[in-house]
């Protein structure tokens, strides 16, 4: 069965920011953490307790132009100055418009962020703290990437890390009689991807993995119309 997405971006690229993620109450301070991030600039920070120990962790997002780094800082008594313990440090997309928000929820820190780049493309990543490990790991990445007048097709996949669940969707401009443009979903496919855990440090870059899907739905849709296999 398809179904259609009435798309609208308007305010996608203005996201604001909970007042946490602006200055919180952990025991390192804005300015120890701007002078711990060096040249990088700090575009979001979160105070919660991810790791269920009672304290405030410091979660933050700082950029330059050619990285944006999702850190974790342990708001432990007696680490969350500078040198405090990291849970975990990885690259986001990095790209000049673009827009990251944080907040944690059911004790899983989740990340949203919006890059407006040769096409909007539109990040969830969800992540647990690992009492094991002593560090965050990646739980479920969805994406989504499609063109802001929806003049393009648009591809969707959703990765559960836990259960290894690995779906996608591909989406067809079409415009109604009445003159608006929507996408029209085809049916979800659903594959098997288990993973060990993934850290900060080694999370799949997600527009990679949309990339490498839509290849393959051009590859299958050519094979449908008999077409070379070749995209």
């Amino acid at each position: 069965m398809k179904w259609v997405m009435v798309l609208s971006v308007a305010g996608l690229l203005g996201l604001s920011l909970p007042a946490s993620a602006q200055q919180g109450v952990a025991g390192i301070d804005t300015v120890d953490l701007r002078a711990y991030l060096g040249t990088l600039e700090l575009e979001a920070r979160l105070d919660a307790d991810f790791t269920g120990d009672g304290q405030a962790d410091v979660v933050y997002v700082a950029a330059d132009r050619n990285e944006r780094v999702l850190g974790i800082l342990d708001g432990a008594p007696g680490s969350a100055r500078i040198g405090a313990r990291e849970l975990g440090e990885g690259r986001l997309t990095v790209s000049p418009r673009s827009s990251v928000s944080l907040r944690l929820e059911n004790d899983q820190l989740v990340v949203d962020q919006v890059v407006d780049e040769s096409g909007v493309t539109v990040i969830n990543y969800r992540f647990r703290y690992d009492h094991a490990a002593r560090e965050a790991h990646l739980i479920e990445l969805t994406a989504e990437q499609y063109s802001a007048d929806v003049t393009q097709g648009t591809t969707r996949l959703h990765w559960n890390l836990d259960t290894g669940e690995y779906t996608t969707m591909h989406g067809e401009a079409v415009t109604l009689d009445s003159g608006q443009d929507v996408y029209v979903y085809g049916p979800e496919s659903r594959t098997a991807r288990p993973s060990a855990p993934v850290s900060l440090g080694r999370m799949p870059d997600p527009l990679v993995l949309l990339d490498g899907e839509l290849k393959r739905h051009m590859v299958a849709a050519s094979v449908r119309e008999g077409g070379s296999a070749t995209p």
